[in-house]
């Protein structure tokens, strides 16, 4: 089942996966009673432009305690995709008859039985979780960090070329091949593919957990527990202009 198909069909997933995405490693950091600081990034586009939806998730590796201490944090891939898989399938269940079925399922989808008997196949299986290491080099964190936090679906460098009329050619590493290959697209299926993956207007395609929630920056939690633990000064942002 591609499951980005009921994201196309039924766009308000986005949020309810973010959502439970988070809920998975703020409840492995809950039972060790530990605040971690998380953000994701939801990213629709794939290299090559095309839908593909999926969740750029970060955590600290350590947290802070009831007692404000800090204390680090395992996290086990097993356990992970384990939990994240319950989620989801529990929320396509739940929402069955909210559900926009896409015509390529609607056969498994005739009927709430056959629905769930769907998702109990795909629930058996193993799902693709990727757990990077920890990143500990704090330039290439931040690097890293603000590529994902920032990146638009296409860059300009990736454009190689454009007439100004008919065809745009676009570079990309495909996942495939390992190699760096070229789409030939006109303008109107660029900007087609370009505009699948523009948010509704208010929705929060980069979202905070954690120390890095609203709530505990309203309470101070950031700037009075968690800078002092980790010996960092509190600096100014600098004026964009």
């Amino acid at each position: 089942m591609n499951i980005g198909l009921f994201i196309r069909a039924n766009r308000w997933l986005l949020g309810e996966m973010n959502r439970l995405a988070a809920d998975v490693i703020l409840t492995i950091c809950r039972d060790l009673n530990i605040t971690p600081g998380v953000f994701t990034a939801i990213h629709t586009w794939g290299r090559d432009q095309k839908w593909h939806p999926h969740i750029h998730f970060s955590t600290t590796a350590s947290g802070v305690t009831k007692k404000n201490t800090w204390r680090d944090i395992s996290f086990y891939r097993e356990n992970i995709m384990t939990m994240w898989r319950y989620r989801i399938t529990a929320l396509l269940k739940k929402h069955y008859y909210t559900l926009t079925i896409p015509d390529e399922l609607k056969a498994e989808g005739r009927s709430k039985a056959s629905w769930n008997q769907l998702l109990n196949t795909h629930y058996k299986r193993g799902w693709n979780i990727n757990l990077s290491d920890i990143l500990s080099n704090i330039t290439h964190v931040t690097l890293y960090l603000g590529f994902y936090l920032k990146k638009p679906p296409v860059s300009l460098s990736r454009l190689k070329h454009y007439s100004g009329e008919d065809n745009i050619t676009l570079r990309y590493k495909s996942h495939r091949t390992k190699k760096q290959e070229d789409l030939v697209m006109t303008s109107d299926e660029f900007i087609t593919l370009f505009a699948s993956h523009v948010p509704e207007k208010w929705f929060h395609m980069i979202r905070y957990y954690g120390f890095l929630s609203p709530s505990a920056r309203m309470r101070k939690m950031l700037t009075e527990v968690v800078y002092p633990l980790a010996q960092q000064d509190k600096k100014p942002a600098k004026k964009v202009t």
